[in-house]
């Protein structure tokens, strides 16, 4: 194509454009309109506070190491520290959006710590077992995300792995809890025979290995559907309401239908009040 043709080209394609009105303001004005839209939005960010993140914070300890955990919290210039309330509260304030996170330093916490940092000692992480908690810790599991099959069950190789770290480690109720939850997904497994028999010869986890007891704790997992009666239904709802709360582990979490299956059996005067006990601390049942 030689210069005229191609200079001939160009001026008739501007003044197509330009006899186009509608396509001459589009390109003039949508550049502007955007420009200020987002000057609009963004426009002296520099000088305003930045929003701050709601943190609702519970203390049942009381130690200078809390207090001094929720100083540090409170002078972050990020977050909006609120510290009343109790931990019902703060978990009804996260559920509803009124704060983003709660925090909850259980009673113990400071000594716990303590024995932790300077003694090399291991501390015991709150379980928090109430329906919301509990499907977002499960949720959240990366043991779970990486490990579990569509029936809900994992992997044996993952529950292998993650009941010898733990029972190794000296943490006896997740080892018991581990170890149930292994039993009854893969009650024929020679390598579940052989970890059952490692971890009781180890005594800083063997008395939390009775028979018994894991046994009590792989009832937890199920949904109730088949549970026998009992002659001291009670003494069974509260211990194994017990159990559920002491051994709950997010990653292989107890199902509250057998909790509400407990509570069903119970009919004695007694039960109501116990069961409303147990439900303040799981919610209903």
């Amino acid at each position: 194509m030689n210069a005229s043709a191609f200079f001939a080209l160009v001026r008739r394609d501007l003044r197509l454009f330009f006899l186009d009105k509608r396509a001459m303001t589009m390109s003039f004005a949508a550049p502007i309109l955007i420009a200020s839209f987002f000057g609009y939005l963004f426009g002296g960010m520099s000088n305003r506070e930045p929003a701050k993140i709601g943190l609702a914070v519970v203390d049942q300890d009381g130690s200078a190491i809390s207090k001094r955990a929720i100083a540090s919290l409170t002078a972050d210039k990020a977050l909006e520290v609120n510290p009343k309330g109790g931990e019902e509260q703060t978990r009804e304030s996260v559920r509803t959006g009124k704060n983003a996170v709660g925090v909850v330093f259980p009673a113990g916490f400071g000594d716990a710590a303590a024995r932790a940092f300077f003694r090399g000692q291991q501390g015991q992480m709150p379980r928090f077992v109430a329906l919301a908690s509990a499907e977002a810790g499960a949720r959240n599991s990366l043991l779970r995300r990486w490990a579990a099959l569509p029936d809900g069950s994992l992997r044996e190789e993952a529950l292998a792995v993650a009941t010898t770290e733990n029972c190794e480690h000296g943490r006896p109720l997740e080892c018991a809890t581990m170890l149930a939850r292994w039993q009854r997904d893969h009650p024929d497994s020679p390598q579940l025979a052989q970890a059952l028999r490692a971890a009781r010869g180890d005594p800083g986890v063997s008395p939390a290995l009775d028979a018994n007891r894991l046994a009590e704790l792989a009832l937890l997992f199920g949904d109730g559907a088949r549970l026998w009666s009992s002659s001291r239904p009670l003494q069974r709802a509260q211990n194994l309401s017990r159990a559920f709360v002491v051994n709950y582990v997010h990653a292989v979490p107890f199902d509250r239908r057998m909790l509400a299956a407990l509570w069903r059996q119970c009919t004695a005067p007694a039960c109501e009040e116990a069961r409303r006990s147990a439900e303040e601390r799981f919610g209903p049942l």
